[in-house]
């Protein structure tokens, strides 16, 4: 995550990761203080059209 932070100049409290592995993706992310939502995947065949409109609560 290092990389995207450096290349589009964030703070890591501004990147948020959605990830599906936990020793992968989210606690690399939470490590470097970024949000994180974890989507297991045994729920992610359940949502095939996904539409993400407000992201304020973040």
């Amino acid at each position: 995550f290092i990389p995207i932070l450096e290349y589009y100049n964030l703070d890591s409290e501004e990147l948020l990761v959605i990830g599906d592995k936990i020793h992968r993706d989210i606690m690399p992310a939470q490590d470097l203080g970024c949000k994180t939502i974890l989507v297991p995947e045994y729920k992610i065949h359940l949502y095939n059209e996904f539409d993400l409109n407000n992201l304020s609560i973040f």
